[in-house]
């Protein structure tokens, strides 16, 4: 009977070529969802002021897709507890504060425009843009709903948010 015997280095050699042969990054776990941007990372302690990591602020994680698809959104924000939640939902109401911001100054550089005759009544080019403004407006308002149901379903006090939101139609 032959047996066969490897060296050291052959099996070294099999297992980088094994090591080799594996995926260097994870697979896309949402297709078609662009990856949120990667997190900084978190500044060591400065022993001369004692700031650590701690002093970060923690911040939403699921705003920085605003066309998050709404199944996504809800699964993202199953897991988290209410503390969490209440950053998510402050994080969807600034990025809805921005877009009515947005549509606002839209819509007063398009007025002062066609008051001093820079464009007309009927401009094709504000008016798209001013729908395009609504359309995002409306898609976050939509997931800022979804936000707060979810903080609401684990005992958040939504009640204020809840009826600015029923009393408000821009929303």
């Amino acid at each position: 009977m032959t047996t066969l015997s490897f060296s050291p280095s052959w099996s070294l050699f099999g297992c980088l070529f094994f090591l080799a042969a594996l995926p260097l990054e994870a697979q896309d776990v949402f297709p078609g969802v662009p990856d949120a941007p990667a997190q900084p990372a978190p500044e060591a302690v400065d022993d001369a002021s004692g700031d650590s990591a701690d002093n970060i602020a923690p911040s939403a994680t699921t705003t920085s897709n605003p066309k998050i698809p709404l199944e996504y959104l809800e699964l993202l924000l199953d897991p988290l507890p209410q503390d969490e939640l209440q950053l998510e939902v402050d994080g969807w109401q600034d990025l809805l504060k921005e877009k009515m911001l947005e549509i606002a100054d839209h819509e007063i550089s398009t007025q002062i425009a066609k008051d001093s005759g820079q464009i007309s009544e009927d401009d094709q080019a504000s008016s798209q843009k001013m729908i395009d403004l609504q359309e995002e407006k409306s898609e976050i308002s939509e997931r800022f709903r979804k936000v707060i149901e979810a903080f609401s379903a684990k005992g958040g006090g939504s009640g204020s948010i809840q009826s600015v939101l029923s009393s408000d139609p821009r929303i």
